[in-house]
C-alpha cells in the first residue's frame, strides 16, 4: 500500500512562546477522530525527537513530559530565531501512522536550534492537551510514559554503555532504535492504551527516579551548573528546587494567606513551603489583593485580615533581594490584584503621612511692618511660598512625550509607549539577545529585542529613546521595540535626566 498523508497541523508562536495550532485532515473525519490525530502527533513526535536530539536535550525534554504527567503546570518559554516555523505530518502506510517533523530554521539565532525543538514540544504537548477529553488525554499520557520509559532503559541505557557515549551528540543506533519505537505506536493505540491510576502513579515514579540515575552518571556535580543553562540536571538534581513550581533556584520558607469574607462565613486559602522569588511574588499579589479588596465583609473576617495583610507583607519583603528563577515555570501575579494592592497600600501611606504631618493649628499673629493687629473674629495667616515647579524637558518620539525608565507606571503593562535614558550598559542577555540596561540592579526595567539586534550604536552614557510594548518577564518589566519601525531605537543629544 502506497503511503498516504492523512493530516497535516502547523504550528505557530507568539513572543512568550505560547503555541497555536491548526489541523488540515485529508480524509472525512468528526471531532473526535481530529482531537484523536491531535493527541497522536503528540506522541509519535515526542518519541521521534527523543531518537534525533541529543541527549543532553532529549533527557531535558523527558524531565517535562515527566513534569506534564505529574500535572505541574506549564508556563511558556520563549521560542527564538533559528526556529521560524514548524509542521508535523502524520502518514499511513498499511496498519501503522508515523510522522514528519519539519522545523523551519533560519541562519544564525539567540539559542541552539535543539533547545528551540525542546521549548516547542513541551509548549505543543500542554497546548494539545487542554482541548482533550479526558479519554484520549489518558491514551496520550499512557504512551507518553511508556515512550519516556523505553527511551530510558533500552536505546540511551545501550548508548551509554558504549564507549563513545557523549551528551552532547545522539548516536545512529540510539535514533533508529526510536523510529522502530515510533511505527508500534500506531497499532497500540488503535486498541485504546490504559493503565490503572494506581499503576500510571507506580511507573511515573520508577521512571522519573530512572531520570535522576541517569542525569547523575552524566553530570555527578549538577549544582556547579550556571544559572538558565540548558544541562537538564540543572532542572532535576538542583539541591534547591521550588516546591510549588519545582524550578531550579534559591528559596524560602513562606506563609502566605487568602481571606475572602461572604457577611456569615468566610473563604481561606493558603500555600506554605520553600518557594522561590517567582511564585513568592506570584501568590502575595494575588492573595493580598484579593484579601484587601474582598477580606472585610464578615465579622472575624473584618478583624482576621489585618493580620493576613501584615503576615503577607512581613513573609515577602525578605524575598526582594532573592535570585529568581532563569524561567518562571509557576503562576503569574493578576494584573488587577497587583493595581489593586498597591493601591492600597499608596493610600494607606497617604492616609498616614496625612495624619503625621498635620501642622499645628493656625495661630493669630501680628504683622511685622505696621504691627497692627487683626480685627476681632479673623486670623491673620502669613501664605506659605509655593513651590516653583521647573518644567523637565523630556524626549519624545513623533510627538508623543516618553516616560523615563525608572517612572514607567504598572498600568502601561502590554501598551506601546516611548521610554527613555542613560544607558548603564549595553549587550546580550544570556549570550541570547541584545538588552539596553539603565541600572546595575539585576531586577531593573530594561530594553530587550527579542527579534532583530539595533541597528543604531550604542554605547554607555548615550541617552536612548525607545518605543515598544512594555511586557512582564518575570522579576521585571521590559520593553521591546516595535520592529515595523525603523526608529523605533534612537539616540539624542537631549539631556535624558
Amino acid at each position: 500500500m502506497p503511503i498516504a498523508t492523512v493530516a497535516s497541523i502547523t504550528i505557530d508562536w507568539d513572543e512568550y512562546g505560547t503555541v497555536s495550532h491548526r489541523l488540515d485532515s485529508f480524509i472525512p473525519a468528526n471531532d473526535y477522530q481530529r482531537d484523536d490525530a491531535l493527541a497522536l502527533s503528540v506522541t509519535l513526535v515526542v518519541a521521534g525527537q527523543l531518537g534525533v536530539l541529543a541527549p543532553e536535550y532529549s533527557l531535558d525534554l523527558c524531565s517535562r513530559v515527566l513534569d506534564f504527567l505529574d500535572g505541574r503546570p506549564h508556563t511558556p518559554e520563549l521560542i527564538q530565531y533559528p526556529l521560524s516555523g514548524a509542521r508535523i505530518h502524520l502518514h499511513q502506510k498499511d496498519d501503522t501512522i508515523v510522522p514528519t517533523f519539519e522545523p523551519s530554521f533560519l541562519q544564525g539565532g539567540t539559542m541552539e536550534p535543539e533547545e528551540a525543538v525542546r521549548r516547542l514540544l513541551t509548549a505543543y504537548m500542554y497546548q494539545v492537551s487542554s482541548q482533550l477529553g479526558s479519554e484520549i488525554l489518558h491514551y496520550m499520557k499512557t504512551v507518553l510514559l511508556a515512550t519516556v520509559q523505553f527511551y530510558l532503559t533500552v536505546p540511551l541505557a545501550a548508548d551509554m554503555a558504549g564507549p563513545l557515549f557523549s551528551p552532547k551528540r545522539t548516536s545512529p543506533d540510539l535514533n533508529l532504535t526510536m523510529i522502530g519505537f515510533v511505527h508500534t505506536i500506531y497499532p497500540q493505540w488503535k486498541g485504546g492504551p490504559y493503565m490503572a491510576p494506581d499503576l500510571f502513579g507506580s511507573h511515573l515514579s520508577d521512571t522519573r527516579n530512572q531520570l535522576k540515575d541517569i542525569l547523575g552518571k552524566i553530570a555527578p556535580a549538577p549544582h556547579t551548573s550556571a544559572p538558565g543553562s540548558s544541562n537538564p540536571a540543572s532542572f532535576i538534581a538542583s539541591p534547591t528546587l521550588c516546591e510549588f513550581c519545582g524550578a531550579p533556584a534559591p528559596t524560602r520558607y513562606v506563609e502566605l494567606h487568602e481571606n475572602v469574607g461572604a457577611m456569615v462565613t468566610r473563604f481561606h486559602r493558603s500555600v506554605k513551603g520553600n518557594l522561590c522569588k517567582a511564585c513568592i511574588q506570584a501568590f502575595f499579589w494575588n492573595f493580598t489583593g484579593k484579601t484587601i479588596t474582598l477580606g472585610w465583609w464578615g465579622v472575624i473576617s473584618f478583624f482576621i485580615t489585618p493580620f493576613i495583610l501584615l503576615n503577607n507583607t512581613a513573609r515577602v519583603l525578605p524575598s526582594i533581594g532573592m535570585q529568581g528563577p532563569a524561567i518562571r515555570r509557576g503562576p503569574s501575579p493578576s494584573p488587577l490584584w497587583v493595581l489593586t494592592t498597591i493601591g492600597a497600600f499608596l493610600f494607606m501611606a497617604w492616609v498616614m503621612v496625612s495624619l503625621f504631618s498635620a501642622g499645628p493649628p493656625a495661630s493669630v499673629r501680628q504683622t511685622t511692618g505696621s504691627h497692627q493687629t487683626p480685627p476681632t473674629g479673623q486670623i491673620l495667616v502669613t501664605p506659605l511660598p509655593r513651590p516653583t515647579n521647573t518644567v523637565r524637558q523630556v524626549p519624545s518620539y513623533h510627538g508623543i512625550p516618553c516616560v523615563r525608565w525608572d517612572e514607567v507606571p504598572a498600568s502601561s503593562l502590554d501598551s506601546s509607549i516611548c521610554v527613555y535614558g542613560i544607558i548603564y550598559t549595553y549587550g546580550p542577555y544570556s549570550n541570547q539577545w541584545d538588552t539596553i540596561y539603565f541600572s546595575e540592579s539585576p531586577s531593573a526595567f530594561r530594553v530587550m529585542d527579542f527579534n532583530v539586534f539595533y541597528a543604531t550604536p550604542l554605547s554607555p552614557g548615550d541617552c536612548a529613546i525607545v518605543y515598544g510594548r512594555i511586557r512582564d518577564y518575570g522579576p521585571y518589566l521590559v520593553i521591546t521595540p516595535d520592529t515595523t519601525r525603523s526608529d523605533s531605537v534612537t539616540t539624542s543629544s537631549s539631556p535624558c535626566r
